[in-house]
């Protein structure tokens, strides 16, 4: 029978149950003591670039820590960035298609689908990065959507063979792209706002507060 792995060196709960923290070297626990720490934020030391929750216990909760630099193109986010890219030119590309259909006077609302479903995605993606206070990461999804936009009206006046595509696009940029892009940024931030502002309330309704910091397990 293979026996269970010993604990790695550090502050545990004292075995006896009494309140307080001892020292366990990895084999043995040893004579040292400290007080338990009060509940807050504390740096974790398998990643430095994270905070830890610490309630008398380590908890899961963990967040960014605001004086360790972060790479803000991370993979996860490259892909993130990548994949709102594709279904933001997906979106537009279906709502030119069904304009070109249903060309009636009150068929605005069926190219307007595609639009409106991308617009609710963009507000739950900025709310998870606001969720997770990725502020500049918002900011930068938001302004990716210039390339998308822009370069669609760009597509457009290359594949058209009608004259007066370029005068057309152009009016098209200032009357459709500049306020969509616009609108897609505003979208992106009221996300993030009402992420970071969840998180807050959950916080405050959990009893949150910093205090000092304990030493590590």
């Amino acid at each position: 029978m293979v026996s269970a792995p010993m604990p790695r060196p550090g502050w545990y709960p004292r075995p006896d149950g009494a309140a307080g923290l001892r020292w366990w070297d990895g084999a043995t626990w040893t004579s040292f003591e400290a007080p338990l720490p009060t509940p807050g934020w504390y740096p974790d030391l398998d990643q430095p670039s994270l905070l830890r929750w610490w309630d008398g216990d380590w908890t899961s909760r963990t967040r960014p820590h605001p004086d360790v630099p972060r790479d803000i193109w991370s993979r996860w986010f490259i892909i993130l960035i990548v994949c709102w890219l594709v279904t933001l030119g997906t979106s537009l590309g279906l709502a030119v298609a069904l304009a070109s259909v249903h060309t009636g006077d009150q068929s605005w609302w069926v190219p307007s689908i595609p639009l409106l479903v991308e617009l609710g995605l963009t507000l739950a993606v900025g709310a998870a990065l606001g969720w997770r206070r990725r502020w500049d990461e918002s900011l930068i999804l938001g302004l990716s959507s210039v390339v998308v936009v822009v370069g669609a009206f760009m597509f457009g006046v290359a594949t058209s063979s009608e004259p007066g595509a370029d005068d057309a696009a152009g009016a098209g940029l200032v009357v459709i792209g500049v306020p969509l892009v616009t609108g897609i940024i505003a979208i992106v931030l009221l996300g993030a706002v009402i992420g970071a502002g969840g998180r807050r309330l959950r916080q405050t309704t959990g009893g949150l507060r910093n205090g000092a910091s304990p030493a590590q397990h």
